[in-house]
């Protein structure tokens, strides 16, 4: 009875398959704080079966190592991670306690690594508690189709667009990236007294206690990296929350229904508009605005190419402090001086949110919650002749 006990649980670590017309399915079990899953699988889709099993928020970031670098490098990289030493391929997404989802990824032979990047309630991050775990990818393919898909999404800058609603019940999402960065986007439930507002609060710490209402998603991958979701979702109200690009449109909520007869997701929709005037002279805007959905149009005054950063400022902060800090930010990225850790202290919530609206025909939208804000024009930043330092500095307030 040992020995078949025994033999059940290594069953249970080991990447399996059928046959040539079913998934490759790895089991990859989170705990506090390590990951159970094999350390050799075969190329081709793989599908991670992620359960979260601890006590605590758990994300599962995959990267590969780079062909020119060797594996006694790629993991003293890893150790210190001052920079981010591996190609993205994406992975699981975050995961409140007990909850479950798969993520499915066409991987490539290689070394690997997968860790998770979230912090318990002292602010340590798990993957420096024992949350990374290496394993191989063999040349040996695994004959594994790509998935069905239920439903396209993707994401681009300032838009999530889907092809067909989600129902209740076994989904997958067929996840593409075009935002031309890492793409990220988390799935939250938004039953009972949960909202999106609370998980982008946690997302700008992404420390304990955190909400429980995460249920998967997928994590930062490279634009070319296609993921597959799938998720057995109730009928209810979801948000799609992105941790890189909430301000790039990634901040949606929507509706999963029996009912549901449209082409696509029936995000909310854009319920206010914030006219933003460029001049020599600086930036104007209004004073005040809603909480919710924004459209942002640009009125550009002179002939200059402008692009602006918006900022939720931490409570008894400047517009100035936000502005000293975002220079300092690009100038420490110029000169290869990169920092896990930046940003804890930073005088702004949430990342800045980019927009380049220079271009009157950009269609710009994003979603503000209540609080007070900066908007910064970023051209030229880093030079004498940036914008920012000839009034292009605005700050207004965001109401409920």
């Amino acid at each position: 009875m040992k020995f078949l006990s025994l033999l059940a649980f290594v069953l249970t670590l080991t990447a399996t398959t059928t046959n040539a017309s079913e998934p490759y399915v790895v089991q990859v079990n989170a705990h506090d704080y390590r990951f159970e899953m094999p350390s050799q699988m075969k190329s081709g889709w793989v599908t991670f079966d992620f359960h979260n099993k601890g006590n605590e928020m758990h994300v599962a970031i995959l990267g590969k190592r780079p062909d020119d670098v060797d594996l006694a490098t790629f993991k003293e990289a890893i150790k210190n991670l001052t920079e981010i030493p591996f190609e993205s391929h994406g992975g699981p997404g975050l995961h409140s306690p007990g909850h479950a989802s798969k993520t499915t990824i066409n991987l490539p032979p290689g070394d690997y690594v997968l860790l998770c990047g979230t912090r318990n309630a002292s602010g340590q991050s798990h993957f420096r508690l024992g949350m990374v775990h290496y394993f191989v990818v063999t040349d040996e393919p695994n004959n594994a189709p790509e998935p069905n898909a239920d439903m396209t999404m993707t994401l681009s800058m300032y838009d999530v667009a889907t092809d067909a609603p989600l129902k209740p019940g076994v989904n997958t999402i067929r996840i593409e990236n075009q935002t031309g960065y890492y793409g990220d986007a988390h799935l939250v439930s938004l039953n009972g007294d949960a909202s999106l507002a609370t998980a982008r609060q946690y997302l700008e710490s992404l420390k304990e206690p955190a909400p429980p209402h995460f249920i998967g998603g997928i994590e930062q991958g490279n634009p070319e990296i296609i993921q597959y979701l799938t998720v057995d979702l109730e009928a209810g109200k979801y948000g799609w929350i992105s941790h890189e690009a909430a301000g790039y449109g990634i901040n949606e909520t929507f509706e999963v229904t029996t009912q549901s007869e449209s082409e696509g997701i029936a995000f909310d929709e854009i319920e206010n508009e914030m006219i933003l005037e460029f001049s020599e002279t600086g930036l104007d805007g209004p004073e005040s605005i809603p909480a919710g959905r924004v459209q942002v149009i640009n009125n550009t005054l002179d002939e200059r190419m402008h692009a602006v950063a918006i900022f939720r400022l931490h409570e008894g902060k400047r517009a100035t402090e936000a502005r000293d800090f975002l220079v300092g930010q690009i100038t420490n990225f110029e000169q290869g001086k990169l920092n896990m850790n930046e940003g804890l202290d930073r005088p702004f919530h949430d990342y800045q949110l980019f927009l380049p609206i220079h271009n009157p025909d950009n269609e710009v939208s994003v979603t503000l919650t209540p609080g007070e804000y900066a908007l910064m024009c970023v051209g030229k930043l880093g030079t004498d002749e940036a914008h920012h330092q000839h009034g292009g500095l605005h700050t207004f307030t965001v109401t409920e």
